[in-house]
């Protein structure tokens, strides 16, 4: 089981889309011992979901909703 810290920074403006993003780092945490894959997907490292999660951390500090 993975564990998260769920303590929100000061700076964040959308807390759901925070917590939401950390989840999903938690999740996708690194890539597989062989170095290719995503630890939980199996994507090629880093996964798209791990992607995103990163995007949507960076978002939610920001407090814009647009994804170019």
């Amino acid at each position: 089981m993975v564990s998260v810290d769920l303590a929100e920074p000061a700076d964040i403006v959308d807390r759901l889309l925070w917590r939401d993003a950390q989840v999903m780092l938690g999740r996708h945490a690194g890539p597989d011992q062989d170095g290719g894959g995503c630890v939980w997907c199996g994507w090629p490292w880093p996964c798209p979901p791990r992607r995103l999660a990163e995007r949507a951390a960076a978002v939610s500090r920001e407090g814009r909703h647009a994804f170019h």
